[in-house]
């Protein structure tokens, strides 16, 4: 599982850069640097990267029964991959499960909540949406 975060710079940045702790970022890895992940959209100032941790594996929630209501819902791929909002829907999915009691150490959620790299805290990273 990886998790997204948005960059928001006015200097140039180009799809495939390295994105470190400080904001920056570089086509060629700086070693000196820490890096924090890998620009993978832009739209505009919309500047997006995806996480290098490897998060693991967590239980998802106890019953897979479970509709999550205000989630979005697509009937064709075509239109799930319009959605690009990731965020709002981790978020919709997190307060789902805090209202179940499956928020703690065993599930993903709440990693994904608690998840934060130096220059970016917790709130900046998210489950991608199909379209991201």
């Amino acid at each position: 599982m990886r998790r997204r975060s948005i960059i928001r710079k006015s200097v140039p940045v180009s799809v495939g850069d390295y994105v470190y702790s400080d904001g920056s970022y570089s086509m060629i890895l700086d070693t000196n640097k820490t890096v924090v992940g890998v620009c993978f959209y832009i739209n505009g100032l919309d500047r997006r990267m995806i996480s290098l941790k490897n998060m693991g594996t967590h239980k998802i929630q106890n019953d897979i029964q479970t509709f999550v209501s205000n989630l979005p819902e697509y009937d064709t791929l075509e239109d799930a991959i319009q959605d690009m909002d990731g965020k709002r829907n981790t978020q919709i999915i997190t307060n789902f499960v805090m209202g179940k009691g499956w928020y703690s150490s065993t599930y993903c959620m709440y990693h994904i909540a608690i998840y934060s790299t130096a220059g970016f805290p917790a709130g900046n990273w998210w489950l991608p949406s199909m379209g991201e």
